[in-house]
């Protein structure tokens, strides 16, 4: 992040979901709302948009295995695939 202008900063969003090379790391991200979590080859986007949607999505990142966990303000729910909201 120190060798990226203040501009790339602000601006790099398109570029960075459409790259579809390796990150070299994995990335969890939020701040572009989805309707339901998007999970890439490099980045999941987490953000669906809770004050919106009414749905709270958080991901669970143990090892090379991953949850999810999606909650409301009636209920809660854990998740082995990506959920989707109706």
């Amino acid at each position: 992040m120190d060798e990226q202008s203040e501009e790339e900063l602000l601006w790099i969003r398109g570029p960075f979901l459409n790259y579809e090379e390796d990150f070299g790391v994995f990335v969890v991200h939020g701040h572009t709302p989805v309707e339901h979590i998007d999970r890439r080859a490099n980045p999941l986007d987490v953000d669906t948009e809770a004050y919106a949607s009414g749905h709270l999505t958080c991901a669970v990142l143990e090892g090379a295995n991953m949850k999810f966990i999606t909650a409301t303000t009636d209920d809660w729910n854990l998740f082995d695939i990506i959920p989707t909201h109706k």
